[in-house]
């Protein structure tokens, strides 16, 4: 009723940075020069299966938290991905029936780390922070092109049966939210030939975009040529088998 702050939770101090800290002349680099492990992602009220309002959150380190919505009191944290400057959790997570989803990116960003990347998704408990389920990606779609890597930069959706996303390599996928199995997926990286008439392909999903489920159709955007992710220019909408 007042706008006065209840509450805070910082998660990384001194983490001031801009993009001429990773430049040759680092003319306006601020002293703390990073790690650059800021929130791209925005964060989640969810219900858990306890009933707890809790809110769910994301950075670029790939630290997924649960923090009580009422206190501001940290309920618990999980070291999901590797993180880095375009890695870690990126752009957006998603959440149902007290199951949060997690994408992480972790492409290669010139650092060295001194733990593995993790990029894929993954999904965990809202009251406890614990996974539900794994679902690394550990496949290679890239068949070696250019700026193309695993994992998820770009915000996600979830029904209460399936995750959608958008990965780095081009695939848009559909993931069971129960078990993190693959049930659908396409490449949208392939030339197809759009209601203009002219060709166009897809390529890396990114940004705070989600794709869009309605009424038996989803709605993706594909093709993101910045931080190393490929180009595109699609929007492309597919239908469920059967729909009237």
């Amino acid at each position: 009723t007042s706008g006065q702050i209840k509450w805070h939770w910082q998660a990384t101090e001194n983490d001031a940075w801009n993009g001429s800290c990773s430049a040759e002349l680092q003319h306006s680099c601020p002293e703390e020069d990073g790690p650059d492990h800021d929130y791209g992602a925005g964060p989640m009220l969810v219900k858990s299966k306890s009933g707890r309002d809790v809110v769910v959150a994301g950075d670029k380190a790939g630290l997924a938290v649960g923090i009580d919505a009422d206190t501001g009191k940290l309920l618990w944290k999980n070291k999901v991905g590797r993180g880095g400057v375009v890695a870690g959790i990126h752009f957006g997570l998603a959440a149902a029936d007290g199951v949060a989803f997690v994408p992480v990116s972790d492409v290669p960003d010139g650092r060295t780390y001194d733990e593995p990347a993790r990029p894929g998704m993954y999904a965990l408990d809202v009251d406890t922070g614990e996974f539900v389920w794994r679902a690394p990606s550990v496949e290679d779609f890239c068949n070696g092109r250019p700026v193309c890597h695993p994992g998820y930069s770009g915000a996600i959706s979830a029904t209460p049966d399936l995750v959608l996303a958008g990965s780095n390599d081009g695939y848009i996928r559909a993931y069971d939210t129960a078990s993190g199995k693959v049930l659908w997926q396409d490449d949208t990286t392939r030339e197809v030939v759009s209601v203009n008439g002219d060709k166009g392909a897809g390529g890396s999903m990114g940004g705070g975009t989600a794709p869009i489920a309605y009424d038996g159709l989803l709605f993706v955007n594909s093709g993101y040529a910045f931080a190393g992710k490929m180009p595109g220019n699609l929007l492309m909408v597919y239908e469920v088998e059967g729909r009237k």
